[in-house]
């Protein structure tokens, strides 16, 4: 047969990078994933299984990879047996490439039912982000990015459907302006923001998906009680996979009813935490929201954010 789908060897390295950056380029999107970013963005997962990891051979070159990961449980301390999320779906521009994807993706649902798992999701924001956090425009975060018209038309053709919106949102830190109003004076008078000291406490699936990452803490702290009122978590990639220290910060994705319940108190924290990580030389900030009307994006817009890219989370019953 001229199509061939296989698990993945470790030998496969070079030409999953090779498949990875050809589809991303067809489709005008920035990407970077070379060997080494593979191993320690996907490979060393925990959770990782070579036979979730699926490559596509066509008259023997590959042509097609597709990477699946557990979703996390409900309090992100373990594995899903119910969900299992696709980080990528990358097929390098070729004749027979509707094919390709159709047949990558049948296989990986028959393999899907075959593990007992009920439901597949496409790139969905976090925690729901296994692998390659950081190394798509958009993070792998967003679903299927507006500008990869091949990729959505493969799952919907596929039966897929729609889940949500998610779009990604960037701020350069040379034309932040904290706001300034009577709320944001009144909780400067009386609360503080601290950097933690140590890395943050993080659930175990999500320590691990960030594994490859070096995560940092704010709080805001009330000076009176001296209890914590609200926390965030940013991001750098790990120096493995930057030649210098890596200039763009990521916002680990805010939690639309503490934004509903604490407005201020949360624009205040991420103000305070954008104007440490601005004197600490960081170029910009970026994170993901689900749809633009939201109370995060809300409390995005306040600071200063601009929406970059739009998304949408593909889901399908298994």
């Amino acid at each position: 047969m001229a199509l061939v789908i296989r698990s993945y060897r470790n030998t496969d390295a070079p030409d999953v990078c090779q498949i990875f950056a050809a589809h991303h380029q067809a489709a005008g999107l920035r990407s970077v994933l070379t060997p080494l970013s593979l191993e320690v963005c996907v490979l060393a997962k925990p959770y990782f299984s070579p036979k979730l990891s699926l490559l596509a051979q066509w008259q023997g070159k590959s042509v097609g990879w597709i990477q699946w990961g557990p979703a996390p449980d409900g309090a992100a301390q373990s594995v899903s047996t119910e969900q299992c999320i696709a980080s990528a779906l990358c097929i390098a521009p070729h004749p027979e490439e509707k094919r390709i994807a159709q047949e990558l993706l049948a296989e990986s649902l028959t393999m899907l039912r075959a593990a007992g798992f009920r439901q597949a999701i496409y790139c969905p924001p976090p925690p729901s982000s296994p692998y390659l956090a950081g190394l798509t425009q958009g993070d792998a975060m967003i679903g299927v990015p507006s500008l990869d018209a091949r990729l959505g038309s493969w799952l919907s053709d596929g039966g897929w459907r729609v889940e949500r919106t998610v779009t990604a949102w960037e701020l350069e830190l040379s034309r932040f302006h904290p706001p300034t109003d009577r709320m944001q004076i009144q909780i400067r008078r009386t609360g503080h923001v601290d950097r933690s000291l140590d890395e943050p406490y993080l659930p175990w699936y999500v320590a691990s998906m960030l594994g490859h990452a070096d995560p940092m803490g704010f709080q805001l702290t009330s000076r009176q009680s001296r209890s914590v009122l609200a926390e965030i978590v940013f991001w750098t990639l790990g120096h493995e996979l930057v030649a210098q220290p890596d200039r763009v910060a990521r916002l680990w994705p805010l939690d639309n009813e503490v934004c509903l319940a604490q407005h201020d108190q949360i624009t205040f924290l991420v103000s305070e935490a954008l104007r440490q990580l601005r004197e600490d030389r960081v170029h910009a900030v970026q994170t993901v929201a689900c749809d633009r009307r939201t109370d995060v994006a809300r409390v995005l817009q306040r600071l200063g954010f601009q929406a970059t890219l739009t998304g949408q989370v593909y889901s399908i019953p298994l």
